[in-house]
């Protein structure tokens, strides 16, 4: 792939923009850019980030430092992520608002995750609650932002709280189909709808509260999404030990109590039988051995699996197992 694109910019002027870009390593930046060295004169590189680090390792020509949102365009983009219920707010209500806002520090991402906090606080008792909050008393900018999502989390009614944190399973960048909920038992039947319904309703709430975005439709009438970084950060810290990245080599109490698997590289030996008595729900990059060995038949509470590649050979086998 690195080839085909270095062999389709070759001779050509381009521009790339590389938007939230986090890599720090010198070394991975040296290597990608090997395949850019052949375009024409005039080609640029367009590269936001939040970490000056990053900035240097890329050893940029040009560094902009963009400025703080001022009181006025903060309060603009409040307004914006608000909706159409912001003319209907009273005075007072605006000078709440507008002091919460002023905590945000002029960052957009804080400013539209509050936002999504007081759409559904109907009371200025709420608004003042908000506004009082120590979370919001801190001065970095990457803590601001943070601090918000954790109120905004703090904010979520129970049943959300935990559709959340299992999203945080997923690699970052990850598309989640918005339905998984379902299979977990998440979704709580209310007598008259359908539980995709209900789970809709769920799904809103998150892209409401700034927890999902990039929306999109995959075809077939599914509909996947993401998690902002900061917001994947957030729920695995929520989840703690409940959740486990490395696939394990023995079965340890640490393991027996592990509701999620997160692995990310392939693993090659056999795993412990009773290694997942209590997994509700895992991913895997690639699943062969985790499908085919004694530790999936041992899986009691398992809900779902997410494989991002397995063999037919694999699926046969069981299937034949099955049998």
């Amino acid at each position: 792939m690195a080839n085909k694109i270095s062999d389709e910019l070759t001779n050509k002027r381009f521009l790339l923009v590389l938007d939230d870009v986090w890599t720090q390593d010198r070394i991975k930046w040296a290597e990608f850019m090997v395949h850019l060295k052949n375009g024409s004169p005039g080609s640029r590189i367009l590269l936001t980030t939040r970490s000056r680090n990053v900035a240097e390792a890329v050893e940029c020509t040009t560094l902009i430092d963009l400025p703080l949102l001022s009181k006025d365009y903060s309060w603009q983009v409040f307004q914006q992520s608000f909706g159409n219920a912001v003319k209907d707010l009273g005075s007072e209500f605006q000078e709440v608002g507008k002091d919460i806002v002023n905590k945000c520090g002029g960052v957009p991402l804080a400013i539209k995750v509050l936002a999504g906090i007081l759409r559904d606080k109907k009371r200025v008792e709420q608004w003042h609650a908000i506004k009082d909050n120590n979370l919001l008393d801190v001065d970095d900018k990457e803590c601001q932002v943070s601090a918000c999502f954790w109120l905004s989390y703090f904010n979520l009614p129970s049943h959300l709280k935990q559709c959340f944190t299992l999203c945080s399973m997923f690699p970052k960048g990850h598309l989640i189909d918005k339905d998984q909920w379902i299979a977990h038992d998440m979704v709580a039947k209310d007598g008259v709808n359908y539980l995709e319904y209900v789970g809709d309703d769920y799904f809103s709430h998150l892209v409401q509260m700034y927890f999902k975005q990039d929306v999109e439709e995959a075809g077939g009438g599914i509909v996947k999404c993401k998690m902002h970084d900061l917001v994947h950060d957030l729920a695995r810290s929520i989840l703690g030990d409940e959740i486990s990245l490395v696939m394990p080599k023995k079965t340890t109490n640490f393991t027996k109590i592990c509701r999620y698997f997160s692995i990310m590289e392939n693993t090659r030996h056999i795993l412990p039988k009773n290694t997942f008595q209590k997994t509700r729900a895992m991913y895997i990059v690639e699943g062969d051995d985790f499908i085919s060995g004694k530790a999936s038949k041992n899986a009691k509470h398992l809900r779902s699996i997410t494989v991002e590649y397995v063999h037919t050979s694999a699926l046969t086998a069981i299937l034949h197992t099955k049998n």
